[in-house]
């Protein structure tokens, strides 16, 4: 009986060592954070994540409305992608420790997404939507082609 407990106390430190989902880091970047941090989580990646990196477009949203773009946004920010991509605007409806807030509208659709953190790509339609960086009621956002 002591060798079979040994062998299952072995799976079980083994298993609980691989962790899970979204601790992957397999491109040996910087780790993903947390999906559920604490409020001082949050504040100290905010506060310890050195500024945000340059958005090749700058705060020029109207660079999304014929192509692929890379935007500094803040809350209220409105983007008009490409209308094929099915979602004729996105509005940015808040940025907080929890992530980006988004709202997007299309002909017959309205469509939100929620908590987006750092390096998070969700859809809309046709459109991908990566959140590149967050910190300080703003964020790196880039639009693109799904």
């Amino acid at each position: 009986m002591g060798r079979l407990s040994m062998v299952v106390f072995m799976v079980v430190i083994t298993v609980a060592g691989c962790g899970g989902a979204g601790d992957s880091n397999a491109g040996g970047g910087s780790p993903v954070p947390s999906r559920t941090p604490s409020a001082a989580a949050s504040v100290t990646n905010s506060a310890t994540a050195g500024a945000l990196p340059v958005a090749a477009d700058g705060t020029r949203l109207s660079a999304c409305h014929t192509r692929k773009c890379e935007v500094l946004v803040s809350p209220h920010d409105e983007i008009s992608p490409p209308a094929r991509l099915g979602v004729t605007t996105v509005t940015v409806k808040s940025i907080t420790g929890e992530g980006v807030t988004y709202a997007g509208s299309g002909p017959g659709i309205t469509l939100s997404l929620g908590g987006q953190r750092r390096g998070m790509t969700s859809y809309m339609n046709n459109l991908a939507i990566t959140t590149v960086a967050v910190q300080d009621g703003k964020a790196v956002v880039r639009f693109a082609k799904r």
